[in-house]
């Protein structure tokens, strides 16, 4: 991400499923919107 150039940003949709067996140990959701908040 270009967290140097905010103005920058655009709209992304990510649709893994809540049944994806590597969705909270590796895709880490959580981690990946606090850092698009930044």
């Amino acid at each position: 991400m270009l967290a140097s150039q905010p103005q920058d940003a655009i709209p992304v949709l990510i649709d893994q499923g809540d049944s994806d067996q590597f969705l909270a140990d590796q895709l880490q959701p959580a981690v990946l919107a606090e850092a698009a908040r930044q």
